[in-house]
């Protein structure tokens, strides 16, 4: 969909996954996603995102201050922050910095049965964007978690995992339509 301001009252959360670095490796991602402010949510939309460039080694550092470059910069307020727990020096360097993150549910079944779900019933959406066109790109490659290795290229699909876990969806109103 175009690019718009989330619509007030929204509530915002985000995914950090901090790659792997190194020439053939996966990249550091971070995403964010507005959900309704009902309760429990039916609708939600990826709004903002970026994608480390390929082959160049990105420390916890270098990831966290581009995180909040993001954050900042579009003067967004998380109601969570989500990271991949796998990396430890990203913790340490959030909680440095008095910035709470918590662990992500890396269960990839889960995370693309709901991904696939959500997309299905029309409750997601994903707004036009140069760094979200990787998402795009990325859903359309892994849509099925059988598919899916750790040779998949789901560098910001994880973050969409991760971020869409977080949220205590309403699926029967979901499904229901």
């Amino acid at each position: 969909i175009p690019k718009a301001p989330i619509p007030v009252g929204w509530k915002v959360r985000s995914a950090v996954d901090l790659g792997s670095g190194g020439i053939g490796s996966h990249p550091a991602a971070i995403l964010f996603l507005a959900v309704d402010s009902k309760q429990k949510p039916t609708r939600g939309k990826f709004f903002l995102g970026w994608e480390g460039p390929k082959g160049v080694d990105t420390t916890s550092g270098d990831v966290y201050t581009k995180y909040v470059q993001l954050r900042d910069g579009n003067q967004l307020k998380p109601e969570m922050q989500i990271y991949d727990y796998e990396s430890a020096d990203f913790q340490i360097t959030a909680s440095r910095h008095q910035d709470p993150f918590v662990r992500a549910n890396k269960n990839r079944k889960e995370g693309y049965d709901l991904l696939n779900l959500l997309f299905q019933h029309d409750a997601l959406e994903i707004m036009l964007d140069p760094e979200l066109g990787k998402l795009v790109a990325q859903c359309t490659t892994a849509r099925k978690p059988k598919h899916v290795t750790s040779k998949t290229k789901d560098d910001i699909l994880d973050c969409a995992r991760y971020v869409v876990k977080s949220v205590l969806w309403d699926i029967p109103a979901i499904v229901a339509g």
